[in-house]
């Protein structure tokens, strides 16, 4: 019931009330996350950090950093780091399966 709820929340755009509900309930927020994210028209610095930093999903997260332009020069750049950090964070992986893969 708590997740059709949440989703309830994210059609009709009450993004806090979905957020606080499924951490209530211990749901996975990418969903709203990615909901909310969408649905900016204008992205600025703090749509970034609030919102898309929050995605969990980092294939998703670049494929978004790729794919949209933020309004303001600060929010690119607050963009580009999280590209950064994703592909850091993914470049860890490939490393973490390549050494798991030649100990095989």
């Amino acid at each position: 019931m708590s997740q059709e709820q949440v989703a309830e929340l994210v059609n009709s755009g009450e993004f806090k009330k979905a957020l606080k509900l499924a951490q209530k309930n211990n749901l996975d927020t990418d969903y709203i996350y990615k909901r909310q994210w969408e649905s900016i028209e204008r992205i600025f610095e703090d749509d970034v950090t609030d919102v898309l930093a929050n995605v969990k999903d980092n294939t998703w997260v670049m494929d978004q950093c790729l794919m949209r332009t933020a309004t303001d020069e600060k929010a690119n750049e607050t963009r580009i780091l999280n590209i950064n950090n994703k592909t850091t964070y993914i470049q860890l992986l490939i490393l973490e399966f390549n050494a798991t893969a030649t100990v095989l």
